[in-house]
């Protein structure tokens, strides 16, 4: 924490690259004590399964299944045929003039989010305020 401040706060250290810096340091020590069984993880390389039961209990992430994927492109058409858009496109507009000043953003977050405003259309309004984060490269 003295470090970061001594940066002269968060914002700058993350400007400078200091916080992705620390982080992936930080997952690469870990990493290797993991794999040289300094640090124990149950599971993954202290108290393993046999490979046979390992892949019986592997959890599949975002597999396609047609059916769940349409059924929330219905749903997400069906909440937008029935919410109020001018309500939306006024809480997205007082998002982004309270996000360009200095107040809390968060009561307006959850105003806009009452109104049934998908998150694509919060990050992009907050998008065009902010713009996009590009992580400086650092060598």
């Amino acid at each position: 924490m003295g470090k970061i401040d001594e940066m002269g706060g968060a914002v700058k250290a993350i400007e400078e690259g200091f916080m992705q810096e620390a982080i992936a340091d930080e997952a690469y020590r870990a990493m290797r004590q993991e794999k040289s069984g300094e640090r124990v993880v149950v599971g993954v390389n202290k108290f393993t399964a046999e490979d046979e039961e390992k892949e019986k209990r592997e959890m599949r992430f975002h597999e396609a299944d047609p059916l769940v994927r349409q059924r929330q492109i219905d749903r997400l058409n069906q909440v937008r045929n029935e919410r109020d858009e001018n309500a939306v496109r006024d809480c997205l507009n007082e998002l982004k003039e309270k996000a360009r000043g200095k107040e809390n953003v968060m009561p307006c977050l959850i105003k806009t989010v009452r109104t049934y405003a998908s998150i694509e259309e919060i990050m992009e309004a907050l998008k065009e305020v902010f713009g996009t984060f590009k992580e400086p490269l650092r060598i």
